[in-house]
Formats: C-alpha cells, structure tokens, sequence
C-alpha cells in the first residue's frame, strides 16, 4: 500500500490498520520541506547550535528532524522511527498514523510530502 504523509500535517491519519504482533516493511522516499531546508524522510541533524539546544523538544526526541515518525492511533509511546524504511512489529492494533519530526509548534512552515509504501 502505498500513502502520502504530508510535512504540514502534525498527524497523517493513513487509515491503515496494523495488528499486535504481526511484521510491516516500511519503505519512504521523496522529499519535503522544513521552511528553507530540503530533506528525505531520513530527515537531517542539527545544522546550528540553536537547533541542537531544541533537539529534546522535537516531537520524538531521539531521531533527526524531519525524520519521517510512526505511531499507533496518535500515541506518543508507540512511535518509532521510519526515515527511509524499516521493518517492525506492531506493539499493538491501531491506525497508523505519521508525522515529520518537528517541534510542535512548528508546522506551519513544512511542506511537500513524502510517498511511505507498507507491505
């Protein structure tokens, strides 16, 4: 299946079911925008000191900004980390849902999308 996440959005609803205990492959590409700066669902690291003193206060904080994130029906504590693709198993049933790794006061300035395929 393959989905849209888009940067502007603080949650992507994908409608995509996942089920407890059963393995997903996680494919992403294409490129997004947080204001100026051009990443993939990779994401980048801090390009400044003022951007490493917000690190702990991206939405997940142990992954770069802009890394495309995943998680169970909103839920903070069953997100995990994307980026280019990654194979996991569901915590739990629920909606995947997805965002870009941002601060959360901060989407008002994302753009574009990236393409997640989930087999």
């Amino acid at each position: 299946m393959m989905l849209e996440i888009q940067a502007r959005q603080k949650w992507n609803d994908t409608g995509f079911k996942l089920v407890a205990g059963r393995m997903y492959v996680f494919r992403a590409s294409g490129t997004w925008n947080d204001a100026s700066i051009r990443t993939g669902p990779q994401g980048y690291r801090s390009p400044t000191f003022f951007f490493r003193c917000l690190e702990r206060y991206r939405r997940f904080p142990k992954a770069d900004w802009f890394s495309l994130i995943g998680a169970i029906d909103r839920d903070l504590s069953t997100a995990f980390l994307i980026g280019l693709g990654t194979d996991v198993e569901a915590q739990r049933s629920g909606t995947l849902t997805c965002f870009a790794n941002d601060l959360s006061v901060m989407y008002w300035n994302n753009s574009g999308s990236v393409e997640l395929d989930i087999r």
